[in-house]
């Protein structure tokens, strides 16, 4: 879906490119797609920061696309004062905007052929949950 709404709205060549490089990643592991900041991207001190704070999570990723295999931060786990920090952009404020008009003028069965398994039950995670948070039958009316 993010393709789609990238090819039809106008974004900057650099948020493209991050895509693409989005994309590499997600090709070495499908679960980033799951924990990438969609809205304002990623630095590679913030990847380097999470996983030191959780584990190794983005570096594997990074370091098998071999484009980035060769920083000293990357492959140290440090950022220092010499690190030329890249960032994988974000798609900004409107992504989620975007988003709903795309579920509007498309078919929900469309969609759904073309969503990751993964990505479907995750949704339908979080329905349940939601749903399970706020809503509840009528309140019981109590005969006197």
């Amino acid at each position: 879906m993010i393709d789609e709404i990238i090819l039809k709205n106008s974004y900057q060549d650099s948020v493209i490119e991050s895509y693409d490089k989005l994309k590499e990643l997600i090709n070495h592991n499908p679960d980033i797609k799951l924990y990438f900041d969609h809205k304002e991207g990623l630095s590679f001190k913030q990847i380097i920061n999470l996983d030191k704070t959780y584990g190794p999570f983005w570096t594997p990723a990074i370091q098998s696309t071999n484009k980035y295999a060769h920083l000293s931060c990357i492959r140290s786990n440090i950022c220092d004062d010499s690190c030329q920090c890249i960032k994988l952009e974000g798609f900004g404020d409107t992504l989620l905007d975007k988003g709903l008009t795309h579920f509007n003028q498309n078919k929900m069965s469309s969609i759904a052929r073309t969503t990751s398994t993964q990505i479907i039950n995750e949704w339908l995670y979080l329905g349940k949950l939601f749903f399970s948070w706020f809503c509840s039958p009528s309140p019981i009316k109590v005969r006197q």
